[in-house]
């Protein structure tokens, strides 16, 4: 865990009928960039991840419930090794407790055309619904969201110095 270094708290707000407590979300340090690199031409794109946002709405009954709507804004840019006007990438959406441990972990697909410009910017929406502790509110858990790297990109970015 020692490596799940923050790169920033970003701050969460509650909203809804039945107002609460948001879990404290922020972006995995190491899997908050990612470089695509191309064969032998150098990179492909590179994609960062910012303004990351939550919203939360309880709902009561026997269980108490909350969903959580996450707003994330990335930035794509073409690299000189791109072939081609489409960038495609994943990314994690995982809920821990506050011990750290991963109680669900979402999977993200996104598609970015570039249609002929250098760099875009879009914001993709997510959520995640919580089976709350009787008498418990967001606080309990915390949310981690950040690139889905394989191996390559991962040592990239502890090359680059971020931790």
């Amino acid at each position: 865990m020692a490596l799940l270094m923050l790169a920033g708290f970003v701050v969460a707000s509650c909203s809804g009928a039945k107002k609460g407590v948001c879990p404290r979300i922020a972006v995995l340090a190491q899997a908050g960039e990612l470089t695509q690199l191309s064969g032998g031409n150098g990179i492909g794109y590179t994609a960062t991840m910012s303004d990351v946002r939550v919203e939360c709405e309880y709902k009561t009954g026997d269980l108490q419930e909350m969903t959580a709507d996450i707003s994330t804004r990335f930035t794509v840019t073409k690299g000189p090794g791109m072939q081609g006007d489409t960038a495609r990438f994943s990314y994690f959406v995982s809920v821990t407790d506050r011990r750290g441990n991963v109680l669900n972990k979402r999977v993200f697909p996104v598609t970015v055309n570039f249609r002929g410009r250098q760099s875009v910017t879009i914001t993709d929406s997510s959520w995640q619904y919580y089976r709350l502790i009787r008498g418990g509110t967001g606080l309990a858990y915390e949310i981690w969201i950040g690139f889905q790297l394989n191996d390559a990109q991962l040592e990239y970015n502890r090359r680059k110095g971020i931790e």
